[in-house]
């Protein structure tokens, strides 16, 4: 990696890792996908009749909780905002997010940090990113560090056949520290990296939102390495 002044810098390892496919199937179980498909029919079911109309599938963040939920042995709902953790299950905690994807080359955002602290504008403004990283990647980096074998799941949903895959990121090791070779500022927002390798996700501080949210990139979404399909909306009722 060479920083703004031309000099070679020696990368830091990501805050966070996809895993792969098979170990991904493992953490979640055996039952995971059957159990999953059943319980999102049951909420598409009475939605069918609107979404064949054109109607676009709309669910709170908290209805894909509850689902990873009911399809997990032994699992807790954290949910409600209290924690970082939205489902617990074998002592593993799982911030669990759901986006979509249509035609363009990212997904939605999904939320990881926010904070309404008045001094984020102050802080673009001032171009200040050591203290943009302070609040939000720092404080996120501190939320998840707290969690014993701490899991994001990501659901993604298509747009277009409604169907949904998930993928999953752990912990690689150390937080990522700050450095100017770290983000990249603009008027509207900071890019970091180096907590998710870039080939994978983008993350961002944006200034209106004031929070951290990450979006996949599509061809990361469609690596079957990594991605467990886990809801069909044409499977036979």
């Amino acid at each position: 990696m060479i920083n703004v002044f031309g000099e070679e810098v020696v990368s830091q390892k990501p805050f966070l890792v996809p895993i792969k496919r098979d170990s991904l199937e493992k953490i979640l179980g055996n039952n995971f996908q059957q159990t999953f498909q059943n319980e999102m029919e049951k909420i598409i079911y009475p939605l069918r009749k609107y979404l064949s109309k054109g109607y676009p599938l709309s669910l709170g963040k908290e209805i894909w909780e509850y689902v990873v939920c009911e399809s997990l042995e032994n699992a807790v709902w954290h949910g409600a905002g209290n924690s970082v953790i939205d489902v617990k299950f074998n002592n593993i905690g799982c911030d669990i997010k759901s986006i979509s994807i249509g035609d363009g080359s990212h997904t939605t955002e999904a939320s990881l940090f926010q904070t309404f602290k008045e001094t984020t504008s102050n802080y673009f403004e001032k171009n200040k990113s050591g203290e943009l990283w302070t609040l939000f990647v720092d404080g996120w980096q501190n939320k998840v560090q707290s969690v014993d074998d701490y899991c994001l799941l990501i659901i993604v949903r298509s747009k277009e056949t409604l169907d949904c895959s998930i993928c999953g990121f752990m912990l690689s090791g150390d937080k990522v520290s700050y450095s100017i070779d770290n983000c990249v500022m603009s008027n509207s927002y900071m890019k970091i990296n180096s907590l998710i390798d870039y080939e994978y996700a983008d993350v961002k501080i944006y200034k209106s939102k004031t929070r951290l949210e990450i979006r996949l990139k599509r061809n990361f979404t469609q690596n079957s390495d990594y991605f467990l399909p886990i809801f069909d909306y044409d499977k036979p009722i």
